[in-house]
């Protein structure tokens, strides 16, 4: 039943007012928001690993 409502207002995110492809961002805003993640997630990765090193290495180690 949920299915039947949602293919019969599919391209609608509130009814009748703005569709699926009104809602998309622009193509510029898409490319920065990609240039943040390049730039953001290596350093995420990095800090976990260094502190997955710090948790799990033996207590002699740390120093």
């Amino acid at each position: 039943m949920v299915l039947g409502i949602l293919y019969s207002l599919f391209p609608f995110m509130v009814l009748d007012e703005i569709t699926l492809w009104d809602a998309t961002p622009s193509v510029l805003s898409m490319r920065l928001i990609l240039a943040a993640l390049i730039i953001v997630m290596p350093v995420i990765v990095l800090r976990h690993l260094s502190n997955y090193r710090l948790l799990f290495s033996p207590a002699g180690a740390r120093l």
